[in-house]
């Protein structure tokens, strides 16, 4: 199920979870996308909404026991 989910998110908001997922809060994130942190908030409440979330951890930890992040 959480496979499913994964596989709705766009490529962008895939590399923004496993950025995510690795620790880096949402101004480290922008910056190594080149994005505002607005950006970043956004693809997140979409990601969230996607996912059925209320907070990041919740979501990297569903990427991380999906095995997911293993083939991106």
């Amino acid at each position: 199920m959480a496979v499913e989910k994964l596989a709705k998110l766009s490529d962008q908001e895939k590399e923004i979870l496993k950025l995510v997922s690795d620790g880096l809060a949402n101004a480290e994130i922008a910056a190594r996308s080149h994005l505002t942190s607005e950006t970043i908030k956004s693809h997140l409440k979409r990601i969230f909404k996607k996912l059925v979330v209320y907070n990041r951890v919740h979501a990297a930890v569903i990427m991380a026991t999906s095995g997911w992040e293993s083939k991106f």
